[in-house]
């Protein structure tokens, strides 16, 4: 299955209001989730203000207007962020996992450990 949003895009929330700060937001990454509470495949977005905000993606109130990853420091920023945050997430995860869910949910960590020491990388060389 193909993405809707990919890392970086301008995401406009046409459902909220023009005075609203979070009606438009930069889309970091997409999760699903599973049980009773509020299933389904979640964006979780980025707002000017630091905050991060979590939307339902199949419905279509979520509008592409743009992209962040033609300035190259915006999108660094934004990879460290969004990493940082999903590997809390993550950690989250784990802290409440059965045992049979532990072993994928530890080999996704150290991805997202790997790909954050990269991008904090490329962020200590481009400031040097």
């Amino acid at each position: 299955m193909s993405e809707k949003f990919k890392f970086g895009d301008v995401i406009e929330n046409q459902y909220a209001g023009e005075n609203n700060p979070h009606k438009i937001g930069t889309f970091l990454y997409s999760y699903r989730r599973t049980g009773r509470l509020n299933p389904g495949k979640f964006a979780r977005l980025r707002f000017d203000d630091g905050k991060t905000g979590d939307f339902l993606i199949e419905d279509d109130y979520l509008k592409k207007i743009g992209n962040v990853i033609d300035d190259k420091d915006i999108l660094i920023t934004e990879l460290v962020g969004a990493l940082d945050e999903a590997l809390d997430d993550l950690n989250t995860d784990i802290r409440w996992a059965d045992g049979s869910q532990l072993e994928g949910l530890i080999e996704r960590r150290t991805k997202l450990e790997t790909a954050l020491t990269k991008a904090k990388d490329q962020t200590n060389d481009r400031d040097a």
